[in-house]
């Protein structure tokens, strides 16, 4: 059978067209079944916590890109929770996980690009304010003093004057003049000055943290300080709080080891508890953010005075690892059988 020219290309074009979507829902099949596996996952939560870092440091509005690679931070979490039982469902978060990071450090170059812009305009302005303050100053030096005695001539217009029989009265009121035209050319330059220092401080030390900190705390069963359990039994559930809150000046990526000591275990600003945490929790959080979350914990020793230690650890780039912050808290518990 002969078919005319045009039904050949759109079969050839259909045939094309069902070959390449063929390709791409299988390799979308094997990209989703890919079991992407916890180092994977935390590799690319760093390096898009990295380029959110670098995008901060540049001027880029990063609150809404730092809230999402929280919540992947969060579906870490969850997946080293059940990675012990269920591999199934940790292999499930940590896909997610995976895909949220990389959403992120896709969309960073955009912020770097409105960050270079809004230094820019920044600098513009900047720059647009000093040329102002200086001609207005100029012109106020320069004029300022006349029209002071303008204002005067025009308020005193209606008094008398009286001719002075010598010349001393007239010398001093002279001498007054230019002391008043001197008084206000000093004043002039102050507030100028006073103006301009605003000016450069507002400019360049707008984004300084002089006081930088981070902060840990532990809240009870209703989310208040107080009311922490006490006696508990062996593998039993129990709920706390933890609130975690960024005063760094930039963003932080947090992470909150509880480990399980007793009376003589010791932890201070310097020294860590040096053994296995219990549970872990990570917080990905922008600068003056603070975040409380729910959890629940269950302990698998039995004894009195159980030590529940919760240590501050904050990812640092330039060792590329987690460090300790020196920042802790503890929580006294009997559990029983």
């Amino acid at each position: 059978m002969i078919y005319p020219n045009n039904l050949k290309k759109k079969l050839l074009n259909l045939l094309i067209t069902l070959i390449i979507s063929i390709l791409i829902i299988s390799n979308n099949s094997v990209y989703l079944n890919a079991q992407i596996t916890y180092d994977e996952t935390q590799n690319k939560i760093i390096e898009a916590y990295k380029a959110l870092l670098h995008a901060e440091q540049n001027g880029g509005n990063i609150t809404n890109l730092s809230n999402k690679l929280n919540e992947a931070v969060k579906l870490v979490d969850l997946g080293n929770y059940y990675s012990k039982i269920n591999s199934t469902l940790a292999s499930k978060y940590y896909n997610e996980a995976f895909l949220i990071a990389e959403n992120v450090l896709n969309q960073v170059p955009s912020i770097a690009q409105e960050a270079m812009i809004n230094q820019r305009n920044s600098m513009i302005l900047f720059i647009f304010q000093i040329v102002m303050l200086v001609i207005i100053g100029f012109m106020l030096y320069k004029y300022l003093p006349s029209l002071y005695w303008e204002l005067w001539y025009r308020a005193h217009k209606d008094w008398r004057i009286i001719k002075l029989k010598s010349n001393k009265r007239k010398n001093e009121n002279k001498e007054d003049s230019y002391k008043i035209d001197e008084q206000i050319t000093i004043v002039t330059l102050i507030v100028i000055m006073i103006v301009g220092a605003f000016l450069v401080s507002n400019y360049f030390l707008a984004d300084l943290n002089k006081n930088p900190f981070s902060s840990l705390g532990i809240l009870g069963p209703d989310g208040k300080i107080g009311d922490y359990p006490k006696n508990v039994t062996l593998g039993q559930n129990f709920t706390l709080y933890l609130y975690v809150e960024n005063k760094e000046g930039h963003i932080m990526y947090y992470q909150v080891l509880i480990k399980v000591g007793n009376a003589t275990s010791i932890v201070n600003q310097t020294n860590y508890l040096d053994v296995p945490p219990i549970a872990v929790y990570s917080f990905i959080l922008f600068n003056h953010q603070i975040e409380i979350r729910k959890i629940t914990l269950a302990l698998n020793m039995t004894g009195e005075n159980i030590k529940l230690i919760f240590e501050l650890w904050a990812y640092s780039v330039t060792q590329n690892n987690f460090k300790y912050m020196g920042i802790w808290n503890q929580l006294y518990l009997n559990v029983t059988k």
